[in-house]
């Protein structure tokens, strides 16, 4: 509860997700998500190749840390604060920027009202980038300005392509094998 909005807010903080990969260049989280009107879903996220933190002259592993019950939830966001990148507010597809590393950990912070509260259904996280400025000439891909606007703005494609690949994979399950 939250006294000067009157509000209800939670916050979740994830597990690292492995990609198996060093240097990881994470590409997307996807939320299937309720997000009614008055309410709030803020999202940000974290990538590194090292799971240890430092926390009152001790070494931890991040996911203990973060799963600690003698550890508060203000303790856990003050020392994890300064790694955050920047939060996306009601998220529903966010192509992840400046987070490379192994590991991916993220936080949803959840603001509802007395009537109304977010629900997520589904988070995806997707860790190989695959863009379709690949299929471009290379003529597109030297200015590195250039090259990240147009990066983003094909990931808009992508999604919509990406949706379009799983309605087609999933179409043998509406189908009656008898």
């Amino acid at each position: 509860f939250e006294p000067q909005t009157g509000g209800l807010q939670g916050i979740y903080l994830s597990q690292a997700f492995d990609s198996k990969l060093s240097e990881n260049q994470w590409h997307k989280i996807e939320l299937l998500a309720d997000i009614p009107e008055e309410t709030q879903v803020a999202l940000s996220y974290f990538a590194s190749d090292t799971t240890k933190i430092n926390y009152r002259d001790a070494v931890w592993e991040i996911n203990d840390f973060i799963k600690s019950e003698d550890i508060s939830i203000a303790d856990k966001m003050s020392v994890l604060e300064g790694m955050w990148n920047d939060e996306v507010f009601n998220p529903y597809d966010v192509l992840i920027h400046k987070a490379k590393g192994r590991y991916l950990w993220f936080c949803l912070r959840l603001k509802g009202t007395n009537d109304y509260s977010p629900a997520i259904s589904r988070i995806r996280v997707h860790y190989q980038r695959n863009s379709l400025l690949q299929y471009l000439p290379m003529v597109y891909q030297e200015d590195p300005v250039s090259r990240d606007f147009l990066d983003r703005f094909l990931a808009i494609f992508e999604t919509f392509f990406a949706g379009f690949e799983e309605e087609i994979t999933s179409m043998p399950r509406h189908f009656d094998a008898r």
